[in-house]
C-alpha cells in the first residue's frame, strides 16, 4: 500500500507554496505537516523544497519527486479501479470536472441514463473555469474533466466533439437584413462588413476570446469592444439587448436561447470552431462507469456538433 496520505500532503504544499495553507486544506495541524516534510526529506536524503521570494517552491530533486508522487497516484488509482471491473464492481465515485456552461448543456439530458446504468457510482462535479479544469485533473482533485485544449503533454486527451463557432447578431442589425433566419443557418457574415460596430468580447485567457482576436487579427482589424466579461451568458443576452455582436458557440446560444430567439452567422471563409475533449491524468485506467459516462457526454454533444465516432 502507498503512503497516499503522505504523498498528497507534499503536492499540496507544492500547490500552495505555504504551509499553513496546505495544511488547512488537508485538515492536519501544521506540526504534522512539516514533519511529513522532514521525514521524507531525511528518508530520500533530498531538500524538497525552498523559499523564493517567500514562497516554498520545489528544488530540482523536489521538482522530481513530485513528478514521481503524480505518476504514483495515477497508477495506484487506475489499478484500483480495474480490479474493481474486474470483480464487477459498479460502486465507487468519479470526479467529473467541468464548466457551469457545459454543466448546463450536458448533465440534466444525460444524468437519468447513467443513474441508471450504474446507480452505486457517485457522480461528483468539481465545477470551475475551463482554464483551471486540467490543473484539478493533474493535482488528482479530479478523476477526468471536459476541456477545450489538448496543450498539457502530462495529461491524456480523448476526443470528444468539434463546437462550431458563430458570430451572433442583434436584432437591431438582422431585422434591417433581408433573408435572416433565427438560429444558426444563415448566409456567412463577411467580418469586413460590420467593422466599426461594437462587440461585446469574453476576457483575455478564455478560449473563445483567443478564437475572437484571431480572426481579426486574420482580417487585419481592430475591433471597437464595447465591454469584456468572463460570462458568455452575459454576453450573448448583451446581444439580444443591441449592445453589439460576439462570438459565440452553437452548445452556449443553443442552451442560452430557445430556439427561434437568435441570430447566428458563421464568419466568412473561416471554419471557427472549438474541438472538446476529456482529459485524464496519464497512464488511467478508464472503468466501465467512466466510459459509459463518456459515451453519454458524446451523444448530448453529438446533437449539436460535428462528432468523430471512431
Amino acid at each position: 500500500m502507498i503512503q497516499e496520505t503522505q504523498i498528497r500532503s507534499i503536492l499540496e504544499v507544492c500547490k500552495e507554496g505555504n504551509i499553513t495553507r496546505a495544511a488547512n486544506n488537508i485538515f492536519i495541524s501544521q506540526p504534522a505537516l512539516s514533519r511529513i516534510i522532514k521525514d521524507t526529506e531525511k528518508r530520500l536524503g533530498i531538500k524538497l523544497f525552498e523559499y523564493r521570494d517567500k514562497k516554498l517552491v520545489p528544488t530540482e530533486e523536489g521538482r522530481r519527486y513530485i513528478e514521481g508522487c503524480y505518476d504514483v497516484l495515477s497508477v495506484y488509482h487506475a489499478t484500483l479501479k480495474e480490479i474493481n471491473d474486474l470483480k464487477d464492481e459498479t460502486t465507487g465515485v468519479i470526479r467529473l470536472g467541468i464548466s457551469y456552461q457545459m454543466a448546463l448543456f450536458v448533465l440534466p439530458s444525460i444524468l437519468g441514463q447513467f443513474r441508471e446504468a450504474y446507480p452505486n457510482v457517485r457522480l461528483e462535479l468539481v465545477e470551475g473555469k475551463i482554464n483551471e479544469l486540467e490543473n484539478r485533473v493533474r493535482d488528482g482533485i479530479s478523476d477526468m474533466a471536459i476541456v477545450y485544449a489538448d496543450s498539457n503533454e502530462n495529461l491524456s486527451y480523448h476526443y470528444l466533439a468539434s463546437d462550431p463557432v458563430y458570430i451572433q447578431v442583434p436584432p437591431v442589425y438582422y431585422s434591417s437584413q433581408d433573408s435572416w433566419n433565427y438560429g444558426f443557418d444563415n448566409k456567412q457574415l463577411d467580418i469586413k462588413d460590420i467593422f466599426g460596430e461594437p462587440f461585446i468580447l469574453l476576457k483575455k485567457g478564455r478560449g473563445m476570446r483567443r478564437i475572437s482576436d484571431a480572426v481579426f487579427s486574420q482580417k487585419e482589424i481592430t475591433p471597437h469592444i464595447v465591454m469584456e466579461t468572463d460570462s458568455i451568458n452575459l454576453a450573448y443576452e448583451l446581444v439580444n439587448a443591441n449592445f453589439g455582436f460576439t462570438f459565440i458557440a452553437k452548445t452556449a446560444a443553443t442552451m442560452y436561447g430557445k430556439f427561434g430567439s437568435f441570430v447566428c452567422c458563421p464568419v466568412e471563409g473561416m471554419n471557427l470552431s472549438r474541438n472538446i475533449y476529456i482529459c485524464t491524468q496519464k497512464n488511467m485506467y478508464l472503468s466501465k462507469a467512466s466510459r459509459f459516462l463518456i459515451g453519454l457526454i458524446r451523444n448530448r454533444l453529438a446533437e449539436n456538433c460535428e462528432v468523430n465516432f471512431v
